[in-house]
Formats: C-alpha cells, structure tokens, sequence
C-alpha cells in the first residue's frame, strides 16, 4: 500500500502537507466493539488475546480456546488499554506469536464475531 498525501491547515492559518500510510485493518462494515483492559505483559498492536486473572495476554498454543479479541494498540504490561470484540480485519494485519499459526484460532476468532478478511492466502503462506 502506497502513502497517502493530506493537507491540515496550521495554527497560523497556513496548509501543511503531510505523508502516511494508512494502516487498513479494518476489512469490511461488521460492528465492531471495543472494551478497555489492563495488559498483563507487553502487547502488541492486533495481537490475539485471552483473559487471565482479570487482564488480558496474548494467545498461546495452550489458551488457543479462550480467544476474546485483538489487542487495539502497542501497550506496556500493566497498562489500561483496550481490545476488538468483533469486526472484520485484514489477515496480514493479525500479529501472531511464533507459535501460534492463524489456521489454529481462525474457528476460535469467527466463534467471536472477529472474520478473518483475505485468510486464504495467508493461511497458504503459512
């Protein structure tokens, strides 16, 4: 995906040119939900999550079952922070743990409303 070019207009009443590149996670018009959590290790941004004791970690080959969503964005361990609870996302936006192979929890994320946009050629990569 290429970047995009914007314009915003400055506090002195000037246009700013400014470049990014958009992340296009979202994949399609599902509702999405979002709830706050506290992390209880060191997220990144759409890593799949489980809840323990409370907090929220990162999915693993052992807690493959109790999916609740994708992390929202980079946190530190303890912090306030919040996951998806549904939507649509793209397959190459999903930030899995080495262990963890999207043809192990894509079931488990669909079973929550979270589709998995483009999975078959990402799971033929895999």
């Amino acid at each position: 995906m290429g970047y995009s070019y914007r314009c915003c207009i400055a506090k002195e009443g000037g246009k700013i040119m400014f470049k990014y590149k958009p992340e296009n996670v979202l994949a399609g018009g599902s509702p999405v939900a979002v709830i706050g959590a506290v992390a209880s290790e060191e997220l990144k941004k759409l890593t799949p999550v489980v809840k323990t004791n409370g907090k929220i970690a990162a999915v693993t080959k052992e807690n493959k079952d109790n999916i609740v969503g994708l992390c929202c964005e980079d946190c530190e361990a303890n912090a306030a922070t919040c996951y998806y609870a549904t939507g649509d996302f793209q397959a190459d936006s999903i930030n899995l743990p080495s262990e963890v192979k999207l043809a192990d929890i894509i079931d488990k994320l669909e079973a929550r409303n979270i589709y998995v946009k483009n999975a078959e050629i990402a799971l033929k990569e895999e």
